[in-house]
């Protein structure tokens, strides 16, 4: 295997195994830019092989293939993930644009309208609240109306001599 070593069920039962796969995507998060730079990866592998067909007038065989594979060292898969990095950045860039509009047109639709009827709603609330309290006050003899004007009136100036 030029060199690296078994990592994985699949390379243990298959000698010819590469582990550019697990070069391009950490398993231990949901890595998309790391899939997409695999594919990138899987895309100029195809080129190549197309290339390769059509300037020998054959196949590569399996030791061409590794050999290409091994070319893809640590710069260049980096160079890849960065550039599925930048892809992604730009398709998320492109459906938020063309998504924006109707984003912000159901946002203060929807917004509105909500806040309206909870407002509504939690005046009607607190209004019958008040009722009953005033009510069952009431029931007691006791008049908040008087109360109020007890504590609103200013209190009346004692006169000078």
């Amino acid at each position: 295997m030029h060199g690296t070593e078994l990592t994985s069920p699949a390379q243990a039962s298959n000698p010819r195994h590469n582990d550019i796969f697990e070069k391009f995507v950490d398993p231990a998060v949901n890595d998309v830019a790391g899939m997409v730079a695999y594919g990138l990866y899987k895309k100029d592998k195809r080129e190549w092989m197309i290339r390769f067909r059509t300037e020998r007038n054959r196949a590569p065989n399996v030791d061409e293939i590794v050999d290409y594979t091994l070319g893809w060292n640590d710069v260049r898969i980096e160079s890849s993930k960065n550039t599925a990095q930048s892809v992604l950045a730009n398709f998320a860039a492109y459906v938020l644009a063309r998504e924006e509009p109707k984003i912000i047109k159901d946002a203060l639709r929807g917004r509105f309208w909500d806040a309206l009827g909870l407002g509504l709603i939690v005046n009607l609330v607190y209004t019958a609240a008040l009722l009953i309290v005033v009510a069952s006050l009431g029931s007691q003899g006791i008049d908040l109306i008087d109360i109020y004007r007890e504590f609103a009136e200013p209190p009346v100036a004692a006169p000078q001599p």
